[in-house]
């Protein structure tokens, strides 16, 4: 793709099929982190869809979009809020044909401004995008829980925590129906944790704890599922909800238990991989050839092209289907005696010769709240078994 692109590149004019070619290019780069090359290509098919399109053409949407986010990922978030601005322009007159797709352009444009400092207007912003979600989608849609956690968010940050907390309460509701390893469903534990953390409401960011350790072992579990390579990238995701497991575990002493068997899960799931299991049953096999399929469309809905909102929903329902499907592959495999392993610090302990001790030790940080400011510090967590 990039010398197809690099040969388009010096052909003149403002072919469509090379604006695409540039844009899917951009695509791909902006995915594997060339910010620079992503940025140049997305600029370029930007300059032309704009001189060949008419001004609500998706693909003109989609290649603005696409340049927001490569000056957004290189830290020139003005720039992104510029573009944002353009694209909101343009949807403004064609409102009536595409409302989603307006309210997830403001809800961009108002996530740009909140990076460039503007807290109070993109707050205000982003009120206006919730109000016009709810008009239009049902109150639990993901569209909405996503407005209302970035209206959370600008709210944190123009110091109005009771109203953060409310919105956050909402979405940790709507999202209570998932399974408990979803990670959509323990971002918003997590999110809420920590703003009750910052409220001084220790005790109710505590009583979270419980449902957030679940989720962290179902999750860890399940990543035994996948290859090597595949758990050790769950573990890297999930790595900030562990860190607020271990805030909440210095408030409830309790949880630091639970906190060392999701660490030991951790380290056990980037040895194991999906394909120990489908071997002695065909419902295992069907199963994780389900898994598989599953996952190779839910990339594909990733990388594809075509409308934001529809692909957007299209990858939700995937996902959904995917954790499904794993649910039930770890079904079959505990049917069959190829669970996960429960892991028990004492248990290893156990198991080490005689006069050996274990050690382990996790960085993350730990949250304070001095003088009104909320911010990180590092710190350790020992694991010793002996």
């Amino acid at each position: 793709l990039s010398r197809l692109a690099d040969h388009a590149s010096r052909v003149a004019g403002d072919h469509r099929t090379l604006l695409e070619t540039f844009h899917g290019v951009a695509v791909a780069r902006l995915t594997a982190g060339d910010l620079d090359g992503a940025h140049a290509l997305f600029e370029r098919a930007a300059e032309g869809f704009g001189r060949v399109d008419p001004p609500e053409s998706p693909h003109l949407a989609n290649a603005l979009e696409g340049l927001a986010a490569a000056k957004s990922e290189r830290g020139d978030h003005a720039g992104a809020r510029d573009v944002f601005r353009r694209l909101v322009a343009l949807r403004e007159r064609h409102r009536a044909a595409d409302r989603l797709g307006l309210l997830q352009s403001r809800m961009n444009l108002a996530i740009a401004a909140q990076r460039s400092g503007e807290h109070e207007a993109a707050a205000a912003e982003l009120a206006v995008v919730l109000a016009g979600y709810l008009e239009l989608l049902p109150t639990d849609g993901a569209d909405v829980q996503r407005a209302r956690q970035n209206l959370a968010i600008a709210r944190k940050a123009t110091g109005d925590l009771a109203g953060a907390r409310a919105l956050e309460e909402a979405v940790l509701a709507a999202r209570s129906h998932l399974p408990a390893g979803h990670p959509a469903r323990m971002e918003a534990l997590r999110n809420l944790a920590l703003t009750l953390v910052r409220a001084e409401a220790r005790e109710e960011a505590a009583a979270l704890g419980p449902d957030l350790a679940r989720g962290l072992l179902e999750r860890h579990g399940t990543a035994l599922l996948f290859s090597p390579r595949e758990a050790r990238a769950v573990a890297r995701d999930e790595a900030t909800r562990l860190d607020a497991l271990l805030l909440l575990a210095e408030i409830d002493r309790r949880l630091l238990t639970v906190a060392a068997e999701v660490i030991e899960m951790r380290r056990h799931a980037a040895t194991a991989g999906l394909g120990a299991f489908g071997s002695g049953s065909t419902d295992l096999a069907a199963a994780r050839e389900e898994v598989l399929r599953l996952r190779a469309a839910l990339q594909d809905a990733v990388l594809g092209e075509g409308d934001l909102p529809e692909r957007r929903r299209r990858v939700e329902g995937l996902t959904l289907a995917r954790d499904r499907a794993l649910a039930r592959l770890r079904e079959l495999a505990g049917e069959q005696g190829s669970d996960r392993p429960a892991l028990d610090p004492a248990a290893i302990a156990r198991d080490l010769p005689p006069n050996t001790a274990a050690a382990g030790f996790l960085r993350y940080e730990r949250y304070r709240t001095d003088g009104g400011e909320f911010a990180g510090e590092p710190a350790f967590l020992a694991l010793v078994t002996t």
